[in-house]
């Protein structure tokens, strides 16, 4: 069982805590990460949320206080609308009193009045009209307010991304089998990709050598007999296999093989 141990974020070693040839338990710590650049992205990167968050915020409170603007104003129109047909009204009867009694001073002067007041009337739900349709300009539509949240999309993301980054380079790496170190490219000081190969990691489970003997040295062997290798510096105990089957005294080598103890 081979596993390559790769590095889950881009940053800095600040520890590497093993050796080629070197064994090792599952669970021991391999890695560590200087982790100085990614706080810096997950602190730009919650500085951003946090600004969008705010300005979200304080577009609904905005919405909010235009909504009430306009609700206000709706009714003040509303309520201008009634009076200014009111006012029409009376004009119309007062127009068609006068035409019946055209020399009535009093329905002349009520019929200037009445106009007067119309005109007021009109006047104030122009201006009623203008207050209503600014207030609604400022009322943010339910697709407005799903826009506001999608803005958000992508801050949100990035600040997750850039949380569990810290966090994996907080923890370092840690020998996800037990086994022997057969090879390592990680460099103290030296900055790992994210998904690169660290080192590789081969399971002591199983695992075994070949090795060819001469005649001379096949007499001094046998199966079942205890062995031991080194390499690379380190010594592993095991136990001979198989001797091949073609071993024989007419033959220059022959192969036997070791099964290593866990």
């Amino acid at each position: 069982n081979t596993v390559n141990v790769l590095s889950p974020v881009t940053a800095p070693l600040s520890a590497v805590n093993v050796q080629a040839g070197q064994k090792v338990k599952q669970g021991d710590a391999l890695f560590a990460f200087d982790t100085t650049s990614l706080q810096r992205v997950y602190r730009q990167a919650s500085a951003t949320w946090q600004s969008g968050q705010l300005q979200k915020e304080k577009s609904l409170s905005a919405s909010s206080d235009a909504q009430v603007k306009f609700n206000d104003a709706a009714t003040n129109l509303n309520n201008l609308a009634v009076q200014r047909d009111n006012a029409a009204a009376a004009v119309s009867s007062l127009t068609a009193q006068l035409a019946a009694d055209p020399n009535n001073a009093d329905l002349k002067a009520a019929l200037e009045a009445a106009q007067a007041d119309l005109t007021a009337q009109q006047t104030a739900l122009t201006t009623a009209k203008a207050t209503y349709d600014a207030a609604e300009q400022g009322v943010l539509s339910e697709n407005d307010k799903k826009l506001l949240d999608l803005s958000q999309v992508t801050a949100s993301v990035t600040l997750e991304s850039a949380k569990e980054d810290l966090d994996a380079g907080k923890a370092g790496v840690s020998a996800p089998i037990s086994g022997v170190v057969t090879s390592l490219t990680a460099v103290q000081g030296g900055t790992a990709a994210a998904y690169g190969t660290l080192c590789t990691i081969e399971s002591m489970d199983d695992v075994y050598v070949d090795i060819a003997l001469s005649r001379y040295d096949l007499e001094k062997v046998a199966v079942g007999q205890t062995a031991q290798i080194t390499t690379l510096g380190n010594t592993y105990d095991g136990v001979l296999e198989s001797i091949d089957a073609m071993a024989t005294s007419s033959v220059s080598s022959a192969v036997q093989r070791i099964f290593f103890s866990s």
